[in-house]
């Protein structure tokens, strides 16, 4: 009876590590539900009007079980890989200019939208060299021909596969030529902008030996996808 007591006890831990693998690595890290909470307290949304905010569901001490779709973490540790902003902030708030090493907190951050968010650059946009995981970046319908710098603090992202800038307002002062640092860029979508010779030599993008697929349209009724070979 002893034996199959021990034998019972065995079974009973091996049952609960099996739930603790599969069910308790989803629950937020502590310092990164914190960063969370900065970072919505940084974008200011919609402050006299709460009931429409995309945050209203930032709440509780497991930041992984927030909105669907907005945050997402790893199986394995725990920490969150995924942020989604889009039109996190409430227009009539102006020109937002987030500091980068907010983000750079994630430090398994794959991918980030910041979509829709009237971003026009960056404070300490160092903090982007801290993101060595961040793989997709979509900076869509901002305001980043705000500042000639807004795309400079980009270039440290060696990871970064995916690059979305359409509809900024950008002309070709806007482009640093250390884009062409980017080895692992494979698409990137420039159209909607004010760009005239986005493959010039300054530019840097004919460095970006990945590239398949560069979209360049500047009009609504002009795109232009260009597929490296």
């Amino acid at each position: 009876m002893r034996g199959l007591h021990a034998y019972s006890i065995v079974g009973v831990l091996w049952f609960v590590s099996v739930c603790c693998c599969f069910y308790g690595g989803q629950a937020c890290l502590e310092e990164e539900r914190k960063a969370l909470l900065q970072l919505k307290d940084s974008i200011n949304d919609y402050p006299n009007n709460a009931t429409h905010s995309v945050f209203q569901d930032w709440v509780g001490e497991d930041c992984c079980q927030w909105e669907r779709g907005r945050i997402s973490c790893s199986n394995s540790s725990s920490r969150v890989i995924g942020i989604d902003l889009f039109g996190a902030r409430d227009p009539s708030l102006g020109v937002w200019y987030p500091n980068a090493t907010l983000f750079a907190q994630f430090k398994e951050l794959e991918s980030l939208y910041l979509t829709s968010n009237q971003i026009g650059g960056w404070v300490m946009p160092e903090g982007f060299i801290q993101m060595k995981n961040l793989e997709m970046l979509d900076l869509s319908r901002n305001m980043l021909h705000q500042s000639s710098q807004s795309l400079s603090g980009l270039c440290s992202l060696k990871r970064l596969k995916q690059l979305y800038l359409w509809d900024n307002q950008l002309d070709d002062r806007s482009l640093p030529s250390c884009l062409g640092n980017l080895s692992s860029l494979e698409d990137l979508d420039l159209s909607y902008n004010n760009l005239r010779n986005p493959l010039g030599i300054s530019t840097g993008l004919c460095s970006l030996k990945r590239l398949k697929t560069l979209v360049l349209g500047i009009t609504n009724l002009m795109i232009e996808v260009f597929h490296h070979v």
